[in-house]
């Protein structure tokens, strides 16, 4: 898969994941670093999260099994529980003594970078933490990743109050889905279409 995946999406750097975690779990730190270096060197990490729920979720709506909210609760399940990568090698890569070595520092700045650009919030979120280390806190870089965690936090506490809309509105959440290429971009779309300002207030 992963083979197939280099072919398709060269640039997405969940594809080096697997390599990092399996190296990870045989000890192997010539491995690690190989895959961390890989992963530095990519543009985005992507699950392709909001791309399989819009599809998904239709195929199953056409099937006239579940409705349209039942269908998206299921396939949400079904992803979350199968399609995220292991999280834990990637931070682990990046943090304590390894960082006194300025060639894993270069790496997980790389990584970081790709994290950030990544498709859901918890790729995001493990980017802004891993910036966070890599970069001092005077830097634009570190600043950007504090940035976006704000404006997690901020959107984030509208989640639970979105649930009565999403099970009202499936069929127009299938469409964000659809039209929107990350978790992020679709809870913004939500944001708006209740009414709701999508950016937190200026500090």
């Amino acid at each position: 898969m992963e083979r197939r995946l280099r072919m398709l999406d060269p640039s997405n750097g969940v594809i080096e994941m697997g390599a990092l975690a399996r190296a990870d779990a045989s000890r192997d730190d010539e491995a690690k670093d190989a895959a961390l270096a890989a992963m530095s060197r990519s543009n985005r990490v992507d699950l392709y999260w909001t791309t399989l729920i819009a599809h998904l979720g239709r195929a199953t709506v056409m099937s006239k099994a579940l409705s349209p909210w039942q269908a998206e609760i299921a396939i949400i399940g079904v992803l979350a529980g199968q399609e995220i990568p292991a999280y834990a090698p990637v931070s682990n890569a990046c943090k304590g003594d390894r960082l006194k070595r300025s060639e894993i520092v270069e790496s997980c700045r790389g990584v970081a970078r790709a994290l950030l650009r990544g498709d859901t919030y918890l790729t995001e979120m493990m980017g802004v933490a891993i910036a966070k280390r890599v970069w001092p806190e005077d830097s634009p870089e570190w600043r950007a990743a504090a940035d976006a965690r704000r404006l997690y936090d901020y959107r984030a506490r509208y989640s639970a109050q979105l649930e009565q809309w999403e099970a009202k509105h499936a069929e127009q959440l299938l469409a964000m889905c659809a039209a929107n290429p990350s978790e992020q971009e679709v809870l913004k779309a939500q944001l708006v279409a209740t009414g709701r300002n999508p950016n937190p207030p200026p500090q």
